[in-house]
């Protein structure tokens, strides 16, 4: 989970010297933290990581704005919708995330078993094995 306060932005998780959100201005109101986070949001192709970053840490802003500054009924009904829609996008993105890294490390995993064997033993090639199966038969044969 991203862990983000209203005045302290969010860190890019591959590069964690650069904002994806930088720092929104103490005191903002919701409708500023929102703007804000519009200003920020990534590319529709950016990686599943960043989408998870970016949405987790908009939620968490958003959770952590004062029900005080949410007086009227309509803004109230518009930032409860928006946090959950944010939430959804922060679940979603995040599930996303989670599978490609299944993935990967499955690829990963097999990839060694091929390279490496079950045992951590390196593998015999098929091939070389079935070439070596008939030297050995034609030689115990006298066949050439």
């Amino acid at each position: 989970m991203i862990e983000a306060e209203p005045t302290t932005g969010i860190r890019n998780p591959r590069n964690p010297g650069v904002w994806l959100v930088p720092p929104v201005a103490a005191g903002a109101d919701v409708h500023a933290v929102v703007r804000h986070f519009s200003r920020f949001r990534p590319a529709l192709h950016a990686c599943a990581e960043i989408q998870s970053a970016y949405y987790q840490g908009f939620a968490v802003v958003l959770a952590a704005i004062p029900s005080a500054e949410l007086l009227d009924a309509v803004t109230w009904r518009w930032y409860q919708s928006l946090l959950t829609s944010v939430g959804r996008c922060a679940e979603s993105s995040e599930a996303e995330y989670q599978a490609i890294l299944r993935k990967a490390r499955h690829s990963m995993q097999s990839t060694l078993v091929r390279t490496l064997g079950v045992n951590g033993d390196p593998m015999v090639d098929p091939q070389e094995h079935e070439d070596g199966h008939v030297k050995q038969v034609k030689e115990k044969s006298g066949a050439k």
